[in-house]
């Protein structure tokens, strides 16, 4: 399960449409419910694309929906941290080679 904090501080962009689009991205990515907690906007539990609770902007709530387990990997989580590390390790070297010349 993925857990997407907001609090609708996104300059010049309204977070009721770029968040959730966002989690729902972050849910086919990575074949994860996303839980979306915020405190100005709504918050909301998606087990998968689609929100299953939500509540209003600006409503205290506590929210409960039985989420699957999921244990499945995705092509986007399949690799693990070696995309990361191989384009922090590429990164690297022109910064090591300019500070020796």
């Amino acid at each position: 399960m993925l857990v997407v904090q907001t609090n609708k501080a996104i300059s010049g962009c309204s977070d009721e449409t770029v968040q959730p689009a966002t989690s729902r991205l972050r849910t086919v990515e990575t074949g994860r419910a996303v839980v979306q907690i915020s405190t100005g906007g709504g918050s909301s539990i998606a087990p998968d694309v689609s929100p299953r609770v939500r509540t209003d902007p600006l409503t205290q709530a506590v929210l409960l929906y039985r989420v699957p387990p999921r244990a499945t990997r995705t092509v986007a989580t399949r690799p693990g941290a070696v995309p990361e590390a191989l384009l922090a390790d590429g990164a690297a070297v022109p910064l090591l080679t300019a500070r020796l010349s």
